[in-house]
């Protein structure tokens, strides 16, 4: 799919019994963009809460992320999680998205 913009709108549906959601931003060699989990397995981004149904990229403003490039394609992700389990920091993920769903370009620039 064609992203919307170079800071793309990431959008999914409601997922029930879900506290919180996860959003990850991959290359297409794999590496993460944005998003995601940090080696230590916390969210890689700022809060998604439960009645949020839509993210731009790097609406947190992470210093790690880099900026999509014009042309090239990309695949998000998302996680529905039931927040973390008392007293164990461990998420509980319940639900993710669809691989294939998630690939998309980011547009040209365009021509001066």
């Amino acid at each position: 799919a064609m992203a919307d913009s170079s800071v793309p709108t990431f959008s999914w549906e409601a997922y029930p019994s879900a506290k919180e959601y996860f959003i990850e931003v991959r290359n297409l060699s794999g590496d993460v963009m944005w998003g995601g989990f940090s080696p230590e397995g916390a969210a890689d981004h700022g809060f998604i809460g439960a009645a949020t149904r839509s993210v731009t990229y790097n609406f947190d403003d992470h210093p790690d992320a880099e900026d999509l490039e014009p042309g090239q394609v990309y695949q998000w992700k998302v996680w529905a999680d039931l927040g973390t389990k008392q007293d164990s920091f461990v998420e509980q993920l319940i639900s993710s998205s669809e691989d294939l769903r998630g690939i998309f370009r980011i547009p040209e620039s365009p021509s001066p």
